[in-house]
C-alpha cells in the first residue's frame, strides 16, 4: 500500500514541480542564447552585455526559486493533503497513519533532490560553464584535505533533505493535534509555526551542547597553544591536524541528525494515530 500512496503522491506534486522545472529550464536556455551572442558578436554599445547579464540574473533567481518553492511546495502539500479537506478522506482509506506518512516524506525528498539537480544543471547551462569537478577536488586533497571529507560531507548534504523536511512535517503533525482546556478556537497553523520555533531552538541546544562537550573532551580550551599552534602551521600540515582535530563534529552530527530524525518521526506517527481530530 505504501507504494500505491508513494505513486500517488509523486503523480499529484508532479503537476506544478514539473511545470517549475519547465520554466527553469527554459530561463537557462534563453540565458545561455545571449551568453553565446554576446561572446561571438561585436556589440560597440554594450547593449547585448547588459542583456546577457539580466537574462542570466533572471535565470539565477528562478532557479533560486524553485529550490526554495520546492520545499515549500512539499510541505503545503503534507499539510493540505493530512490535515485540510483532503484529510477528511486520506485518513479514512485502509492505510496505516505511518504509510501515509512516510509515502509524503519520500515522495517530498525525491524531489528535493531531483530540484537540485535540475538546478545544477541549469545554472551550468545559463552560464555555459561546467566546473571541473576532479581538478578542484585534485587540489583540495593537495592542499591537505582529507578524502573522507568529500564523501562524508556529501551524504550530510543529501541527509540534511529528509531530516528538513522531518522538522517541518512534525511541527505540523503537533500543531494541528494540539489540545486546549479552553473552548476558543485555536489557530493551528500558528500553532504549527510556534511549534517549529521551539523545535528548532530545541535542536540547535543539542547540536551545540554535544559539540561542545566533544570539543572540550578531545581539543580542550579553544585558546589552548597546542590548537592555536596547528592552526597556524603552513600548508598541507596545517589541513590534517585541523581535519584531524574537528573530525569528531561530522560524526556526531549525522548521529544526532539520524536520531533526531527517527524519534521525531516516530512521534509524528504516533500523533497522527492517536491525537489528530479534523473535525
Amino acid at each position: 500500500m505504501l507504494g500505491k500512496l508513494l505513486k500517488y503522491d509523486l503523480k499529484r506534486q508532479a503537476k506544478l514541480l514539473l511545470a517549475a522545472y519547465l520554466v527553469v529550464g527554459l530561463t537557462a536556455g534563453i540565458s545561455a542564447i545571449f551568453r553565446l551572442v554576446n561572446a561571438n558578436f561585436e556589440d560597440a554599445t554594450g547593449v547585448m552585455n547588459i542583456v546577457s547579464g539580466l537574462t542570466s540574473g533572471m535565470a539565477t533567481l528562478a532557479i533560486v526559486v524553485m529550490v526554495a518553492g520546492t520545499l515549500i511546495y512539499t510541505v503545503l502539500y503534507f499539510r493540505k493533503n493530512l490535515f485540510k479537506d483532503e484529510g477528511y478522506l486520506m485518513h479514512t482509506l485502509p492505510v496505516k497513519s505511518w504509510q501515509l506518512y512516510f509515502s509524503k516524506l519520500i515522495a517530498g525528498t525525491l524531489y528535493s533532490y531531483l530540484s537540485i539537480l535540475v538546478a545544477i544543471a541549469a545554472l551550468c547551462l545559463a552560464f555555459l560553464h561546467i566546473p571541473n569537478l576532479p581538478e578542484i577536488i585534485s587540489q583540495a586533497l593537495a592542499a591537505g584535505v582529507p578524502e573522507w571529507f568529500f564523501a562524508v560531507t556529501l551524504f550530510i548534504l543529501a541527509l540534511s533533505m529528509p531530516v528538513c523536511l522531518i522538522q517541518f512535517y512534525v511541527s505540523l503533525v503537533f500543531g494541528y493535534t494540539v489540545r486546549t482546556n479552553t473552548k476558543t478556537p485555536v489557530n493551528k497553523d500558528l500553532m504549527s509555526v510556534i511549534s517549529y520555533i521551539v523545535l528548532y531552538m530545541a535542536q540547535q541546544i543539542i547540536s551545540l551542547g554535544a559539540i561542545l562537550i566533544w570539543a572540550l573532551a578531545n581539543i580542550g580550551s579553544i585558546t589552548d597553544s597546542d590548537l592555536l599552534d596547528s592552526v597556524e602551521m603552513a600548508g598541507t600540515q596545517a589541513a590534517t591536524e585541523v581535519f584531524g582535530m574537528f573530525k569528531g563534529i561530522y560524526a556526531i552530527t549525522i548521529v544526532l541528525m539520524v536520531f533526531l530524525s527517527v524519534g521525531l518521526s516516530v512521534l509524528s506517527v504516533w500523533r497522527m494515530k492517536k491525537h489528530l481530530d479534523l473535525s
